[in-house]
């Protein structure tokens, strides 16, 4: 699902940069509609408040005391630290969680190379080929481990036990899948693959701490209630009124609300890059792809091929 605009921005023309700002998936304006709109109602809620209700009463004291207690507020720095800090954070996740993702296709013409086809039948060549190029998924869940446990290295395992039991050294090497030094390679590639998945379930296993999130969360929203109120304050110490003022003063504080909105939202959306977010990974589309690819590396030559519905029946 991500989104990607690197065509339309291979040019920097006045047009293409239009187009890039004003796209909709993935966009500023779809993170933080909702917040702005919200922003704004109180924005003129607070003001129809006490020109209606407020202003001229015994009440305006009041009004005015809680106004001067967030006048002198030190909000900005603080914020603007934490966001930093928070965004920095999560998107070095994000792009280190990328690079951990696993591409099979390394294995499977390591193997394909190495592979020594005299050592075995036509027949049993096609069903070696076939058993390292797919998950046998009823003997996954038939395993003797804990269902809500990680299961991503037996299928590695397999393959692994697969090549070792036609592994032959010293006087038997002519009979034998692969040489020692090829042997070695692979199985040095294959852990390979096996540690990047791991590392994969590590970044989802030991998130960032919840209280940095939840600080961050709480402080953008409390900083812009706060700002409406410091906003509420500059227009009665000006001694205008009229929604002109409102909007004048709502115009000054907008940019930097929307910044802080803005890196607020990134740093939800890439936390964590496995849900249903616009420029979360397209977890579904890597499957297919490994699937459709492996079956072209290793399957080629071979009338069956493996699916995505055929893996998942299996």
């Amino acid at each position: 699902m991500s989104v990607n605009y690197s065509l339309d921005a291979a040019t920097a023309s006045a047009f293409a940069i239009f187009i890039i700002l004003f796209r909709l998936k993935g966009s500023l304006w779809k993170l933080i509609w909702r917040e702005m709109l919200g922003w704004t109602v109180l924005i003129v809620f607070l003001y129809m408040v006490y020109v209606n209700l407020l202003k001229g009463s015994e009440y305006e004291p009041y009004y005015k005391l809680l106004i001067d207690m967030t006048k002198d507020v030190p909000t900005d720095g603080t914020l603007t630290f934490l966001l930093s800090y928070m965004t920095y954070n999560s998107l070095t996740r994000w792009q280190d969680t990328f690079k951990c993702l696993a591409w099979p296709e390394n294995v499977a013409f390591l193997y394909k190379q190495y592979c020594n086809k005299k050592a075995m039948t036509e027949h049993e060549a096609k069903c070696l080929n076939r058993s390292v190029a797919r998950d046998e998924v009823n003997l996954l869940k038939s395993s003797r481990l804990n269902a809500n446990s990680p299961h991503y290295w037996v299928p590695i395992d397999w393959i692994v036990v697969l090549i070792r039991s036609r592994y032959k050294s010293g006087r038997h090497a002519k009979d034998s899948i692969m040489t020692e030094v090829q042997y070695k390679t692979f199985i040095t590639e294959i852990n390979k693959l096996r540690g990047r998945t791991g590392d994969v379930l590590s970044y989802d296993w030991v998130p960032l701490p919840l209280a940095l999130f939840q600080s961050l969360t709480i402080f953008v929203y409390s900083t812009l209630i706060v700002n409406c109120f410091q906003m509420q304050g500059r227009i009665i110490t000006s001694g205008k009124s009229g929604f002109s003022e409102l909007f004048v003063e709502s115009m000054s504080t907008l940019p930097f609300s929307m910044l802080y909105l803005s890196f607020q939202r990134i740093s939800q959306v890439i936390i964590n890059p496995f849900g249903q977010d616009d420029d979360d990974f397209e977890v579904q589309y890597l499957i297919d792809r490994h699937i459709k690819v492996l079956n072209e590396i290793l399957c080629s030559d071979d009338n069956e091929t493996i699916s995505t519905s055929e893996s998942g029946k299996r």
